[in-house]
């Protein structure tokens, strides 16, 4: 997958007709096929009979093709092409060298067998079953453009040659609705191309560009619209006037004109080299200079990705011819590294949409926070807490019902937050005030209902035994506990022998002191714990308790109440903005 922050370089790639008289002599191939090795060319013309070692310049490469088939170099070439469109990436695959060097084949091939077809069929067909692929994620429209350039003119191959002279609004683009159309296409503008007919070859005298466009909608509404081209470049072939009956048997205004292409391609290329900041619009006062230029556009820039397809012939006649395109692509290889230039197209209804469904999550955030209470702390001032704190403190006393409360304070967190305080408060001031009784006695006392109902069978026992008895001998006891005889310590004799008159009198009742129980008169604390209905809320926090479910469910079906009702309130203000903010934007 490409990465958008990597930076990228032109890509050079060297394929090499296949010959009965390869010159070995005058090309070598390294082991990795990466390095091409080319001899010097004034050793063949050196006066001196000396006989030296041979000299070789050595050009490197990013993959060399020496008797390859069309889908090895289709795999080389278009390696993460497709991938670049969907990122809004344009990409240039110029296929450029010597006249009857086999370019046209490379790139499409049209002249032979299904098998052997070239590097635009091929790409036609990934392209739409990669559109298959992401119709889930983008909704694809796919344009195609043809041109052929003949000296300064061009012509448009989809529209019967018509001869253009505005580039490149004038083009015409038609749209594809699958592969088997856009090969229709392409047979019909390689029909209307021009030709020079010799007796041994016959040569496009033109440059010839055919483009795709992917226009993609992406169908998430956040993400902006993009388009990617591609543009396959055929440039006509380069060669010396008259010097090789071969290769140069165009007419000289026809060969001036493809030297001139290239020509141009080169100065591209150095100024980009001395560019710090390379971007599309800087080199847009080159682009009159040459047709080729001027419809490439922004797509023509060190911000694109470039790759180049050197054809070279591998005689020993075309030895100078082969230095000087290698020597072209050397000059692309110098562009320094640049980050890919994305190409986006902003929708203000897509933005709109997108923004309005940004703010309407935010809002439902922030109302269900609400709800929750979760933003109170940042809201509320050191007045409005001191007023609920003082509301909840009447509830808790009794002095104030659950309509009240819930009235005057809507923050049902808050509300149970201050509770849950009040409550952990007087909890330590009961454990710290009693010390006959430690935490966890405390505790498991409070946990257990069994323990608190017999605690309050014996304080109910010890009443009855006080109001029996006003003499005097019990009259100031106000806290009984009772122990386990085994733990407590035996008392006097005196003291087990003495019983009441009254007590005599009435054999029938059970005596309230006997062998097995002892009583111990302390002096209780004046804070007794009361266990009443506010206990309730304050279970949620600290105790889990069934018998209290009931309470706990009114309380809440309050709050939800509440609440529901506060939520459609600020709904309907909430939509009234909206509608504000639109007609604002409508208006702008």
């Amino acid at each position: 997958m490409v990465s958008v922050n990597s930076k990228q370089r032109p890509i050079l790639f060297v394929r090499i007709l296949p010959s009965t008289k390869f010159d070995w002599d005058c090309l070598k191939i390294d082991v990795d096929s990466k390095c091409l090795y080319v001899r010097h060319v004034y050793e063949f013309h050196s006066s001196l009979n000396v006989k030296t070692s041979p000299k070789f310049l050595c050009y490197r490469t990013d993959g060399i093709f020496s008797n390859c088939c069309q889908s090895e170099v289709y795999e080389s070439v278009v390696n993460q092409l497709i991938d670049n469109i969907y990122l809004g990436i344009d990409s240039v695959i110029v296929s450029y060298g010597q006249n009857n060097s086999g370019k046209s084949f490379t790139m499409t091939g049209l002249y032979n067998q299904f098998e052997l077809r070239g590097i635009v069929p091929r790409f036609l067909i990934d392209l739409f079953k990669e559109e298959l692929k992401r119709r889930e994620d983008f909704n694809s429209q796919i344009f195609m453009s043809a041109i052929d350039i003949q000296k300064n003119s061009v012509y448009d191959l989809l529209e019967r040659q018509k001869k253009l002279s505005k580039l490149p609004k004038d083009v015409k683009s038609v749209k594809l609705e699958s592969d088997l159309q856009g090969l229709e296409f392409v047979f019909k503008a390689e029909a209307l191309r021009k030709t020079v007919r010799e007796k041994t070859y016959n040569a496009h005298s033109g440059t010839n560009v055919i483009t795709f466009t992917v226009q993609l909608t992406p169908l998430n509404a956040h993400e902006s619209n993009k388009i990617g081209k591609v543009h396959f470049v055929d440039l006509a072939g380069v060669e010396t006037v008259q010097r090789n009956p071969l290769t140069s048997f165009k007419d000289k205004e026809i060969q001036g004109s493809a030297n001139l292409s290239k020509t141009l391609l080169e100065i591209f290329a150095l100024r980009s080299q001395k560019c710090k900041h390379l971007k599309s619009n800087q080199f847009m006062a080159n682009q009159r200079l040459n047709a080729l230029t001027q419809y490439l556009d922004r797509s023509l820039s060190p911000a694109s990705c470039i790759k180049l397809i050197c054809h070279i012939r591998p005689n020993h006649e075309d030895l100078m011819m082969t230095l000087s395109l290698l020597k072209f692509a050397r000059v692309f290889q110098d562009i320094p590294k640049v980050v890919p230039e994305l190409h986006t197209e902003l929708s203000f209804e897509k933005t709109i949409e997108g923004l309005q469904d940004i703010v309407k999550s935010l809002k439902d955030e922030l109302l269900t926070r609400d709800m929750w209470g979760e933003l109170s702390s940042m809201k509320i001032t050191q007045g409005r807490l001191d007023f609920v704190r003082r509301r909840v403190e009447l509830y808790v006393k009794g002095d104030l019902n659950e309509f009240e409360l819930l009235s005057s304070v809507n923050d049902c967190s808050l509300i149970l937050n201050i509770m849950k305080n009040i409550f952990g408060d007087k909890l330590l001031t009961e454990v710290t005030s009693t010390p006959q009784q430690t935490e966890d006695d405390f505790i498991s006392r409070r946990k257990s209902d069994g323990d608190r109902k017999e605690q309050y069978r014996r304080e109910s026992v010890l009443k009855k035994s006080m109001t029996r008895d006003k003499t005097g001998s019990i009259s100031s006891l106000k806290k009984v506990v009772f122990e386990n005889p085994k733990e407590t310590n035996k008392t006097d004799t005196a003291s087990k022998g003495k019983k009441t008159d009254k007590q005599k009198k009435i054999p029938d009742k059970p005596e309230l002191v006997s062998q097995e129980v002892q009583v111990n008169l302390i002096e209780p604390h004046s804070e007794l714990p009361q266990v009443d209905s506010r206990e309730a809320v304050w279970a949620m926090f600290i105790i889990s308790r069934p018998d209290l479910q009931i309470q706990i469910d009114r309380l809440n079906s309050l709050v939800v109440e509440k609440q529901n009702k506060l939520a459609k309130e600020t709904l309907k203000v909430d939509d009234i903005k909206m509608s504000m903010n639109q007609t604002k934007l409508t208006l702008q």
